[in-house]
C-alpha cells in the first residue's frame, strides 16, 4: 500500500489536517494562526525590555543522514538552532515563526513527523508556534525565525571581553562527535550504559541552554558570550576576535566517553571537544567574580567547564595543554571555508577530513 503523497492533499488541506492541528497540540500555545501575520500579544514586560530575533535555517541533521531517516529530527533542531540564538543573549522565548519547503512526493507521514519533533521542542522550551509559511519545492527544507525578551542591563553580547577573563563552556564537551564517529565506525567499541546514555542524548537529544543563559545573563557575571553551534573553537576565535584578544587555553580533563573514543581513532581529545554539535555556550568573565560564578552553576547544576584565560592578542586560539603554546587551528563549521561540514556534500567524506586534520596550526 503507498503511503499518502503531500501532493494527494494540496495547501490548504496541508495546513488544515496537519500544520494547524500539530500546533494546537503544543502546551506551549499558538498566536491567532490563519491570517496573513502571526498576532502576538505582548506580555507585561518592565522598561528597559528589548525583543530579540534571530533566523536560521535547519541543515540536514546529522542523526537523520547517518542513524535515523525521521523528519522529527528536523522539526526538534529547527528549534534547538534558534533558541540556541537566545540563550546566548540571555533571552527568554517569546516563539517562533517556521517556514517548509517541501517535494510533492514528500510523505504525509514523513511530514507529520516534522511536526511532531516541532512540537516536543515548542513545549519542551516554552516556544510558541507564532505561524510561518509551507511551499512547494525540489527537497525538504525548514527555516525559523524566534523572538525572546531579555533586560536591556542583562542582555548578554559577543563584545565585553578583558584581558585576564577567565573562559568557560557553559555545557558538554565532545559528546556529540564521540557518539558519531563511535556509531558511524567504531559501533563494537563498548560503552558503559551512562556513556549510551550521553552519546544518545548527545546525538539524537540535542538542547539549546535557554536556562543555562537566562540565570547567566540575570547574574551579570558574564563579561561576553555567544553559542558555540559552529564549534567552540569557532566561538573562542571569534571571541577573541571582536575583543582584540587571544584565548590561551589550559589543561581540562575529557569525560569518559570522549577520551575512549579519542583513544579508538587516535585523535586528541580536545579535537572532539572544541567541534560542533553539542550546543554549548562560551562564556568569559572576570577572574574575581569566579567563586560566585561556578558557585550559582553548582546551584543551579550547570555543567561548565573552565577552560582558560583572554590575553592580550587578535583573535587566536592556543593551547598550553602539552608544554608551549601552540595555536589551533580552524576547525570551525564555518560556511564557504574548506573546514564546513556543507563543503564535503557527505557525512562520511567529512568524517574522514575531520579525523585526519591537524589540530594546530604547525
Amino acid at each position: 500500500m503507498t503511503s499518502q503523497k503531500l501532493v494527494d492533499l494540496g495547501e490548504q488541506n496541508i495546513l488544515g489536517s496537519i500544520v494547524f492541528p500539530s500546533i494546537a497540540r503544543s502546551v506551549a500555545g499558538a498566536a491567532g494562526l490563519g491570517d496573513d501575520c502571526a498576532i502576538v500579544e505582548i506580555p507585561a514586560v518592565p522598561p528597559g525590555t528589548s525583543l530579540l530575533a534571530t533566523i536560521d535555517p535547519c541543515p540536514q541533521p546529522l542523526a537523520f543522514e547517518l542513524f535515523d531517516r525521521d523528519y522529527w529530527h528536523f522539526g526538534w533542531m529547527t528549534l534547538v538552532i534558534n533558541l540556541s540564538d537566545l540563550a546566548s543573549m540571555g533571552a527568554d522565548p517569546v516563539g517562533i515563526l517556521i517556514s517548509t519547503v517541501m517535494p510533492n512526493d514528500m510523505s504525509v507521514d514523513d511530514y507529520r513527523r516534522f511536526w511532531d519533533g516541532v512540537i516536543e521542542a515548542s513545549d519542551e522550551w516554552k516556544c510558541r508556534v507564532l505561524g510561518g509559511n509551507i511551499k512547494d519545492g525540489p527537497r525538504f527544507s525548514a527555516e525559523g525565525a524566534a523572538f525572546g525578551w531579555c533586560a536591556n542591563q542583562s542582555i548578554m553580547r559577543r563584545t565585553g571581553s578583558s584581558e585576564g577573563d577567565l573562559v568557560y563552556v557553559v555545557g558538554d564537551m565532545g559528546s556529540f562527535w564521540s557518539a558519531v564517529l563511535h556509531d558511524l565506525r567504531a559501533p563494537d567499541l563498548r560503552l558503559t550504559e551512562a556513556e549510551q546514555k550521553q552519546s544518545r542524548r548527545a546525538l539524537y537529544h540535542p538542547a539549546p541552554r535557554i536556562k543555562e543563559g537566562r540565570e547567566l545573563a540575570s547574574s551579570g557575571l558574564v563579561t561576553g558570550c555567544m553559542d558555540a553551534s559552529d564549534g567552540v573553537l569557532g566561538a573562542l576565535a571569534e571571541l577573541g576576535r571582536v575583543n582584540k584578544l587571544d584565548v590561551h587555553l589550559t589543561e581540562f580533563e575529557p569525560s569518559s566517553l570522549v577520551d575512549k573514543v579519542a583513544s579508538e581513532f587516535g585523535v586528541p581529545p580536545l579535537k572532539l571537544m572544541l567541534s560542533w554539535g553539542d550546543w554549548q555556550l562560551v562564556a568569559t568573565i572576570r577572574e574575581e567574580n569566579r567563586a560566585e560564578f561556578e558557585e550559582l552553576t553548582r546551584a543551579a547544576r550547570t555543567p561548565v567547564t573552565l577552560i582558560g584565560r583572554m590575553k592580550p592578542g587578535s583573535g587566536c586560539v592556543l593551547s598550553h595543554a602539552e608544554g608551549p603554546a601552540r595555536q589551533l587551528a580552524n576547525l570551525s563549521s564555518e560556511r564557504f571555508t574548506k573546514t564546513s561540514y556543507f563543503t564535503y556534500g557527505t557525512a562520511e567524506a567529512f568524517v574522514d577530513w575531520f579525523i585526519k586534520v591537524p589540530l594546530f596550526v604547525n
